[in-house]
């Protein structure tokens, strides 16, 4: 018997897991973990999928997720096939990681209060995850899940969404002690001495994350301004492909704002890859133009001074 069909219902919420086959780690190191944080970021903006909460173990993860259009199994499929590529890639593995579909929770019923205790019990879950690491972890210090950002400990992703879950707390702090409090139900143990949150919540201080302005993805448009006075004429069209992709624009999107044919538009970036390959200065171009299109020298998910980005992308920086 084949196994059942997908609903991908749209505006549904999903706690969305999956562990590595046979038990293996699915995480070997930071460029893996920084790997499938840039993958999340992509099937943000390619199929509207909004991540509230996530947490990233050594072999499994936790995504609680709203798919306003659906679509998040062609998501999943993406994230899953393009991250397990370049693990086997990085690594000289092949095969099979993950020990099959992603598996989903959905609400438990219909209604504002199924929805409201859904969130507030799946995001809490993730965010005591990584006690499974460590009793004595301190979750606020913790760099691979979302509870930093919503305490205050650190700068969140740019396709983090907060407004959700700042909703169902009155502050960082009241969150804080949401998720840290030991309850019978609980299959994780806290230590309590060990958590430094307290430290960046004030229940003074009114929920700045809840109504911080997000970082909106620079658009097709953007990219290619940013890349007008950077770069000579003839690396333009391949570096506006380039950062279009690796941005998380779809090729048909690009081919539609070039007028050419969706195999062009690969042709063109095969092309950019192998000039980054062997062109330095091509690559610092990338760089600069890739700021420039965010806005800002601390452009969201850049960070060239521990992991090129271009290196995630699948380019050989190396001199």
């Amino acid at each position: 018997m084949g196994r059942p069909l997908r609903v991908d219902q749209p505006g549904q919420w999903h706690q969305v897991y999956n562990r590595g086959a046979r038990g293996q780690p699915i995480f070997l190191n930071d460029d893996d973990r920084l790997h499938f944080l840039y993958l999340l970021g992509v099937i943000t903006h390619r199929w509207n999928i909004e991540i509230h909460a996530y947490a990233l173990m050594t072999n499994h993860f936790h995504l609680l997720v709203h798919c306003p259009d659906g679509n998040l199994s062609p998501a999943m499929q993406y994230l899953f096939s393009n991250y397990v590529r370049a693990f086997n890639k990085r690594h000289g593995f092949d095969g099979p990681l993950f020990r099959g579909r992603f598996e989903d929770t959905t609400p438990d019923g219909d209604g504002e209060t199924a929805l409201h205790l859904f969130i507030q019990n799946e995001a809490r879950y993730a965010h005591r995850n990584p006690l499974d690491i460590q009793r004595d972890l301190d979750l606020a210090l913790y760099e691979w899940s979302s509870y930093p950002a919503y305490v205050g400990a650190a700068q969140g992703e740019w396709w983090l969404k907060t407004e959700q879950i700042a909703k169902n707390h009155e502050s960082p702090d009241q969150l804080r002690k949401h998720t840290e409090t030991q309850l019978p139900r609980d299959k994780t143990t806290i230590n309590p001495s060990a958590q430094t949150a307290h430290r960046y919540t004030d229940p003074e201080a009114a929920y700045l994350v809840a109504v911080r302005t997000p970082t909106m993805a620079p658009t097709i448009d953007d990219i290619y301004a940013a890349t007008e006075s950077i770069l000579p004429e003839r690396c333009r069209t391949l570096a506006r492909v380039f950062l279009a992709r690796h941005i998380g624009h779809s090729a048909a999107a690009i081919a539609d704002r070039d007028a050419v044919g969706q195999g062009v538009v690969w042709e063109r970036l095969r092309q950019a890859r192998k000039l980054a390959e062997v062109h330095n200065g091509f690559v610092a171009q990338l760089e600069q133009a890739h700021e420039r299109a965010w806005g800002s020298p601390d452009a969201p998910g850049l960070h060239p001074e521990e992991v090129p980005w271009l290196r995630l992308a699948g380019v050989n920086t190396s001199p």
